[in-house]
């Protein structure tokens, strides 16, 4: 019997402590990949600045991402801005499962 115990303890607790804080376990952990995003968008700017004061010959990107009816385009030295930049435009009229970064098509020039 004293060793029942603690195993229907093991089994039990952790179950309630998942269902009773999930919402705000999630919440705080979109909260977390928003801020992550923005720094990313902030260090690719960095470097496509960076890039730019180093190398005279650039190329240019063109990418451009469709949701329904709407197509997201941008230009930019950088794929990875131009992508960023398609990514903000979409989310900020769309859910972010139709906003993803693989779906972009780019074109370098």
């Amino acid at each position: 019997m004293n060793k029942l115990i603690p195993l229907l303890f093991l089994i039990f607790v952790p179950a309630l402590y998942a269902n009773s804080d999930h919402d705000s376990r999630i919440t705080a952990l979109e909260y977390q990949v928003s801020q992550l995003t923005q720094q990313v968008y902030k260090l690719q700017a960095q470097l496509n600045n960076q890039n730019q004061n180093s190398n005279s010959a650039q190329h240019m990107y063109q990418c451009r991402l469709s949701v329904f009816t709407k197509e997201y385009r941008e230009r930019s030295t950088s794929r990875g801005q131009a992508i960023a930049s398609i990514i903000d435009q979409c989310t900020d009229s769309n859910d972010d499962m139709f906003c993803k970064p693989e779906s972009v098509e780019c074109s370098k020039y």
